[in-house]
């Protein structure tokens, strides 16, 4: 990318005090925009659906080893 593109604003930034001070340049980049040729709607509902598989999977996981946590129990107490 071209500085003339950069679409980014820079302020200078202080940080720390005496001895330990430094410079140095703060970037807040643009909103991404559809110039960029990325459609980040799809990275997020894949990234979403991974996340509710994921879930189901652990909660399944949870819910079997709590049932035969409580077998175990319940066969021990006879």
């Amino acid at each position: 990318m071209k500085p003339a593109d950069n679409t980014a604003s820079t302020t200078p930034v202080q940080t720390g005090t005496g001895a330990y001070a430094t410079t140095g340049t703060l970037v807040v980049e643009a909103e991404r925009s559809a110039a960029d040729g990325v459609d980040w709607g799809d990275f997020t509902t894949v990234f979403f659906a991974a996340g509710v598989v994921i879930n189901l999977v652990m909660i399944t996981a949870y819910i079997i080893w709590a049932y035969r946590q409580w077998n175990k129990q319940a066969a021990n107490d006879d």
